[in-house]
C-alpha cells in the first residue's frame, strides 16, 4: 500500500465532503463508467482519500477517475489515479488513496478553498 503522508499537510475534514467520479481508464484503455457517489475524508494539494461503496477491486489495474467535488462553493473536476484500496472500518465501504493528475495548476485553487473552509469552521466553533 502507498501512503504520501510527507506531503506538506493534508486537510482532514470534520464532516466528509461529498462527491462524484467516474472511470476513464482501466490500465490505459478508455472506459466510461456511471457516476459514483463517494465521500471524501482527507485531501491535500496532490491529492484525497475517498470513501465509497463501489469496489473498483484494482489490486494490479492502473485506474484513472475523474472526481468532482465542492470546497466553500468552489467547484472541482479533477482527473486522478487511484494508489492503493483499503478496506473501510464502515461496513461495505471502501479507502481509496487518490492521487491527482497534474496537479500543479489544481493545487493553489485547493489551498485556496480550504482555507475559507477552515475560516467558517472556526468561526462555527466560535459562536457555539
Amino acid at each position: 500500500m502507498f501512503f504520501r503522508r510527507n506531503e506538506g499537510f493534508r486537510y482532514s475534514f470534520q464532516q466528509p465532503i461529498p462527491c462524484i467520479f467516474n472511470i476513464r481508464k482501466i490500465d490505459q484503455m478508455p472506459y466510461n463508467s456511471d457516476l459514483c457517489h463517494g465521500q471524501i475524508i482527507d485531501i491535500s494539494p496532490n491529492g484525497l482519500k475517498l470513501m465509497t461503496m463501489i469496489n473498483l477491486m484494482i489490486l494490479d489495474k492502473k485506474i484513472e477517475i475523474e472526481i468532482q467535488f465542492s470546497i466553500e462553493d468552489q467547484a472541482f473536476e479533477i482527473p486522478a489515479r487511484v494508489v492503493w484500496q483499503q478496506k473501510s472500518i464502515q461496513k461495505n465501504y471502501f479507502n481509496y488513496g487518490i492521487q491527482f493528475i497534474n496537479a500543479q495548476h489544481i493545487s493553489k485553487k485547493i489551498i485556496e478553498a480550504l482555507k475559507i473552509h477552515t475560516r467558517k469552521v472556526a468561526s462555527r466553533e466560535k459562536s457555539k
